[in-house]
């Protein structure tokens, strides 16, 4: 065999590894564009359900807030009739307003409205347990 003949077949079994090499980069090159066009379509979704879920919290402070004010629009508009009764009322003050519950206690204490003294025994109850918490911790 000549020197070109040698060359010339060497020169082609390179060219052909050559072109081999190059159809398995664009295979490789092909997949990745498949691979990163899922990706991005997966971040797109992602994105719309971060949004979604975003409004959805929004939507959910808002009702709270909403349901916030009806209940303390509803506090201030109590309304005094004959059917309220005055042991739930005064049940409910010694959670929210201990300390006007103590003030009013007091009052009728100091000016003899003894007569008025069984409408507050759930608040009278609540005031010996209390004491007796006290002097245990004394």
């Amino acid at each position: 065999m000549s020197r070109k003949s040698k060359f010339m077949s060497r020169k082609s079994k390179f060219m052909s590894r050559k072109s081999k090499l190059m159809s398995r980069k664009s295979k490789f090159m092909s997949r990745k564009s498949k691979l990163m066009s899922r990706k991005s379509k997966l971040m797109s979704r992602k994105s719309k359900l971060m949004s979604r879920k975003s409004n959805s919290c929004q939507e959910n402070q808002n009702s709270c807030q909403e349901n916030q004010n009806t209940c303390e629009e509803n506090r201030n508009n109590i309304t005094l009739d004959d059917d309220v009764n005055i042991n739930k009322i005064v049940e409910k003050m010694s959670v929210e307003e201990p300390e006007v519950l103590t003030k009013i206690f007091n009052l009728m204490k100091n000016n003899n409205c003894l007569n008025f003294y069984p409408l507050l025994t759930p608040y009278h109850k609540y005031r010996k347990n209390c004491r007796y918490i006290n002097a245990r911790k004394l």
